[in-house]
């Protein structure tokens, strides 16, 4: 009804302006909708590189991972090996120590062995040839148990000269004491006396020269040992 009260001229003009109108809204439209596209194609376009270095960052710093736990899976491994070879270190010189240390008390417990057995040799020998009627002592045999034991090796030809010359000086001491049980009461010569003497004394001198050999190798051996200590504790560990 009001476009009817219009005249035709002002219906003409009015309708050009809407078409005006709607014109440049369909451009600007066209426009809006390329700019829109556009817009979106270049956001979807950083956020596909975004990803796609987010991904390789990813990827990366994975692959830096994996490299880093392994190698701090070697580090401890290593770290592993070296402690155990350092406690290896550690009880090998633990264990030389004590080793040195039972050697050194063997080798003093030796030394009072020989000096107690020469003295029960020593008192059987004078039972012995004094025929007192007494009865002799029982020698330990502890000086050949500690050898055997401890410097086998070591001391392998001092020992068997001592047992040879043990052997002979024991065998001299039985025989004088058996010949005291066969005579009774009777009374040796002054003659005999002089010959069971001078063999007790030539046999006494031998075994007590083993025992001397014994000794002077038992020194030996603890030089040795005081030398190796000596070097352990100066060599440098780890």
């Amino acid at each position: 009804m009001l476009f009817q009260d219009l005249p035709p001229s002002d219906i003409q003009i009015l309708a050009e302006k809407i078409a005006a109108l709607i014109i440049d809204k369909s451009f600007w439209g066209n426009e809006w909708f390329l700019l829109v596209t556009l817009l979106l194609v270049f956001i979807l376009a950083a956020i596909s590189a975004w990803c796609g270095a987010y991904l390789a960052v990813r990827a990366q710093n994975k692959a830096m991972r994996t490299d880093f736990d392994r190698a701090l899976e070697q580090v401890r491994e290593q770290t592993e090996a070296v402690k155990k070879i350092e406690e290896n270190i550690a009880y090998n010189f633990w264990e030389k120590r004590e080793l040195y240390k039972i050697k050194r008390d063997k080798i003093e417990e030796t030394y009072e062995a020989a000096s107690r057995e020469i003295g029960e040799y020593s008192q059987n020998h004078s039972i012995a040839m004094s025929d007192i009627g007494r009865d002799v002592v029982i020698p330990s045999n502890r000086v050949e148990l500690l050898i055997s034991l401890y410097f086998k090796d070591e001391l392998k030809n001092e020992l068997e000269f001592y047992r040879d010359k043990r052997g002979k000086l024991a065998t001299h001491i039985r025989q004088l004491c058996q010949k005291n049980m066969e005579r009774s009461n009777t009374q040796l010569s002054i003659h005999e006396n002089a010959i069971h003497f001078d063999e007790g004394k030539k046999l006494f001198s031998e075994f007590n020269q083993a025992r001397i050999n014994i000794e002077l190798a038992l020194e030996d051996q603890m030089k040795k040992l005081n030398q190796a200590n000596s070097a352990d504790v100066k060599r440098p560990r780890g």
